[in-house]
């Protein structure tokens, strides 16, 4: 089984990473969780690609960060497509899907409005849109995608119920 982890960056994402434990995944860090994730990346993603440079000297070595357009840090364009722009986690999901995911489990991406592991702003007033791409996508994404917390795990289901992970 091809499983990939997409890590974002709401307050709870250590708690899920607790929970997921050590479970063998190819892991997909998102935005400014790429210098925090201490684990092995498979890859960086963002949507945000004028930040890719800052994202990238966060975190030394080798792999590769997708963003939709070309910039300082960048060194795999991967475009957006039809509002699958939601999150940069949803980005982040679809690239695993693209590269072979069976199952891919998300972890930090509630999609609520509580803060993320750093101080920023709530994403209160940007949730109705980002739901939207997600809901848009549940037919394409329901059978492959669950989550470790909040409205995307209510959403998509979690990983650990029944034998998903096993499937």
């Amino acid at each position: 089984m091809n499983t990939f982890l997409v890590v974002g960056s709401a307050a709870c994402v250590w708690d899920d990473l607790a929970a997921w434990g050590g479970r063998p995944a190819k892991v997909i860090a998102v935005n400014r969780m790429i210098g925090a994730y201490k684990g092995r990346l498979w890859a960086g993603a963002t949507l945000h690609h004028e930040q890719a440079e800052e994202f990238r000297a966060s975190r030394p070595g080798k792999w590769p960060l997708f963003a939709p357009e070309q910039a300082a840090g960048v060194s795999k364009t991967f475009p957006k497509r039809d509002q699958w722009n939601g999150t940069s986690a949803l980005y982040a999901v679809r690239i695993a899907l693209e590269h072979g995911a069976d199952r891919v489990v998300v972890a930090g991406a509630p999609l609520d409005d509580g803060p993320h592991f750093y101080e920023s702003d709530s994403l209160r007033r940007w949730l109705a849109q980002y739901r939207m791409g997600w809901t848009k996508h549940m037919p394409q994404i329901k059978d492959r995608v669950r989550s470790m917390s909040g409205w995307t795990r209510e959403a998509l289901g979690h990983p650990f119920e029944g034998d998903w992970l096993n499937d």
